[in-house]
């Protein structure tokens, strides 16, 4: 099996991103969202989420900023709609993400979060199930093609999750909430106590 992109796990990472694949000219350099005006380094940096704005041959820095990186697919490359998933690849996720247990899993692009959640339509933000203890959210992709609905308010309140401990969710039908995040910056802070009903993922 030829591996398009190495992951870039360790333990206890904040964030996780995973997109459907890896795209033709990321397969060829090597280097994840390496497609030619692909905005996922510029969402990273205009979010917060790095202090610096990498480029796709710095992918290897990102666990300095608690970022992790891999694709729901590891063996074929090409846009969302050329690829194709099966049992294999996702368990294989499943399985990453519950040995290396991040705190959130962040799918770029809804077509790997539907695969994976088995849900469909889905809504960008907060979903209501886990993995193991990894709560799980679905972004706009940064690829061109999918310009119209990209969005950098999602990539935003990720970062706020990450940084601040509370976030806001949407559900499905569109209304807002609050959940605990896994991390509390100050030592005895009170948490939000909201009613949740999350569902993990087997």
């Amino acid at each position: 099996m030829c591996i398009t992109t190495l992951d870039v796990l360790k333990p206890n990472l904040k964030i996780v991103f995973c997109g459907m694949a890896a795209g033709n000219r990321s397969a060829k350099l090597k280097a994840y969202y390496a497609g030619v005006a692909n905005k996922f380094w510029k969402a990273l940096f205009d979010s917060g989420l790095t202090r610096n704005k990498l480029s796709p041959r710095d992918f290897e820095q990102l666990p300095d900023y608690g970022i992790g990186l891999t694709d729901l697919i590891k063996d074929k490359a090409g846009n969302d709609s050329d690829v194709s998933a099966n049992i294999n690849d996702i368990q294989k996720l499943k399985d990453k993400i519950q040995y290396y247990q991040p705190m959130l899993l962040a799918f770029v692009g809804k077509e790997a979060a539907k695969i994976v959640l088995r849900q469909s339509p889905i809504e960008y933000g907060m979903q209501r199930q886990m993995i193991g203890q990894t709560k799980i959210f679905v972004l706009p992709s940064t690829a061109t093609t999918a310009d119209k609905w990209f969005d950098i308010s999602y990539w935003k309140e990720l970062a706020r999750f990450t940084s601040v401990g509370v976030v806001q969710i949407s559900d499905h039908d569109g209304t807002l909430g609050l959940i605990d995040a896994l991390q509390q910056k100050t030592k005895g802070k009170s948490s939000v106590d909201v009613s949740l009903d999350t569902n993990a993922i087997e």
